[in-house]
């Protein structure tokens, strides 16, 4: 792996030439963690498609500070598919695997789903702890656009929503369909919309309303999975169209 292939984050990706100071946090990964050196070559992202090659020009270890000066800048189109994921929230540090795992297989939106068996909720901090998750996974999996967050819905909100109405549907369902029998050529070309249950499964009421809806249910294997190991599963199984 090259120096290059070392990502960080900058609230703003500056222009050619241009030479600017990293964040505290980034600095310190950079100096401390990846143990660059002045001249490493480094990209540097603002989550919004702008991405750069960018030299270390200093390095100061008390306080750690790094200054860079812009080489080359490129700006990345966003995916061309959508594929936002609405998926009930497990407890505790599941959150941050599911959060982690689904930004590095590139899910572009995720909205926590609150149902009648949830038994875990979008909190006060929550968002700031999803951000930060988010970023370090798209440093890791070298995506320059950061999934947009969404705040909690129920599943009525997600069936009527009128905003998704050109995306594909899907939910995780023990009883459905293997995606296997799906039109596969279509759903590569579509935006998607997965939707993830609680642990306990969705109540009557919800199930009603999943099947008077355009939802697809889909199968994800012969066992019952945890809301994040069917949130991953899902987003895999359409990734790889």
């Amino acid at each position: 792996m090259s120096e290059q292939d070392a990502w960080f984050y900058c609230d703003g990706v500056f222009g050619e030439g241009e030479v600017f100071e990293l964040p505290l946090t980034e600095s310190t990964h950079l100096a401390r963690s990846r143990r660059l050196r002045v001249g490493a070559l480094v990209t540097i992202f603002d989550g919004f498609g702008n991405t750069a090659v960018a030299e270390v020009r200093e390095l100061e270890s008390r306080p750690v500070r790094a200054v860079l000066r812009v080489r080359q800048r490129t700006m990345l189109p966003p995916p061309t598919r959508q594929i936002h994921l609405v998926s009930a929230l497990p407890k505790g540090d599941r959150q941050s695997v599911l959060i982690d795992m689904v930004t590095q297989l590139g899910v572009t939106d995720f909205t926590p789903l609150r149902c009648e068996r949830s038994v875990a909720g979008q909190g006060q901090r929550s968002v700031e702890r999803w951000q930060r998750l988010m970023l370090e996974a798209c440093k890791q999996s070298r995506r320059a656009w950061l999934p947009r967050l969404h705040a909690e819905t129920s599943l009525t909100e997600v069936v009527e929503d009128k905003g998704l109405g050109g995306y594909t549907r899907l939910v995780a369902d023990p009883s459905g369909v293997s995606i296997n029998e799906l039109d596969s050529a279509q759903l590569e070309k579509t935006n998607l919309s997965l939707v993830v249950g609680p642990e306990g499964g969705f109540s009557d009421t919800e199930t009603v309303i999943l099947r008077s809806s355009n939802v697809v249910p889909v199968r994800l294997g012969d066992g019952i999975l945890r809301i994040e190991t069917a949130a991953v599963a899902l987003v895999t199984l359409v990734g790889a169209l």
